[in-house]
């Protein structure tokens, strides 16, 4: 939860870049399969990737993890 930030342009990001380009792929279908979300995987440096969810799919996906349980991190739902 702490490990990605709303973008300026209203998506989601997901900092991703520790994990294998493999793993992140695994979470990209998941999300689409599961909670019919479409995200995209942008190339952060040399060979590390971040994982994003557009603006269109992202009060989706919010909706689909629900409240947030941490009030620090409230502010990530204002979308």
């Amino acid at each position: 939860m702490g490990d990605g930030s709303l973008h300026v342009s209203g998506g989601i990001r997901f900092a991703t870049n520790s994990f294998k380009l493999e793993d992140i792929l695994i979470l990209q279908k998941l999300l689409k399969r599961d909670v019919k979300v479409i995200s995209t995987i942008h190339r952060w440096c040399d060979k590390q990737y971040l994982l994003y969810i557009p603006k269109v799919y992202s009060k989706k996906f919010l909706k689909y993890i629900g409240d947030c349980p941490v009030s620090s991190f409230e502010y990530k739902w204002n979308i």
